[in-house]
């Protein structure tokens, strides 16, 4: 078993060197003795934490989830009234705290429905405007439960969120 992680080791070791930038210095990798080698190298089953306030699941067995979102939009949107034939969606990432907070929103991606077509298309290069704010507003405000390890904690959790103009 552990011949196959020490090639494994090995291979990623050469894969790593062979993908650097070539240069005029050489590269020399010695080793003295494999026993040694297979000794420092341990396995476990258990994850490695660097700091738990700090880890984020991009996405943990019970994602972060917004709390009668249909509603929500509905009865806070400030731009409901807006008209269907200019429909437009914006796409809000944040990072769910493990209290359920908000931090980092950014928008991730803002569409408009093109009324000739009644397709979608993503607007490039965007200004912020009355939809983007009024989307982090919606957003920021909103009461949000935050993501669950397999064991039922609260975990810090990416998440993303549509808002729609007109709501749905």
């Amino acid at each position: 078993m552990k011949t196959s992680y020490l090639f494994a080791l090995v291979a990623f070791l050469l894969l790593s060197l062979s993908c650097k930038p070539k240069t005029n210095a050489s590269v020399e990798v010695a080793v003295a003795d494999w026993a040694e080698v297979e000794q420092e190298i341990t396995l476990s089953d258990e994850a490695i934490v660097v700091d738990e306030d700090t880890t984020i699941h991009a996405m943990p067995p019970y994602t972060a989830h917004q709390k009668d979102a249909l509603n929500y939009f509905r009865q806070n949107n400030r731009l409901k009234d807006w008209d269907p034939k200019k429909a437009k969606q914006v796409m809000v990432k944040a990072v769910i705290e493990k209290d359920g907070s908000l931090t980092r929103p950014y928008i991730h991606r803002y569409r408009e429905l093109d009324s000739a077509t009644n397709e979608w298309t993503t607007k490039e290069n965007w200004q912020e405007d009355d939809f983007t704010r009024e989307a982090l507003r919606l957003i920021q405000e909103a009461d949000i439960e935050a993501g669950r390890d397999k064991d039922g904690n609260f975990v810090r959790s990416e998440w993303m969120n549509v808002v729609f103009f007109p709501p749905k």
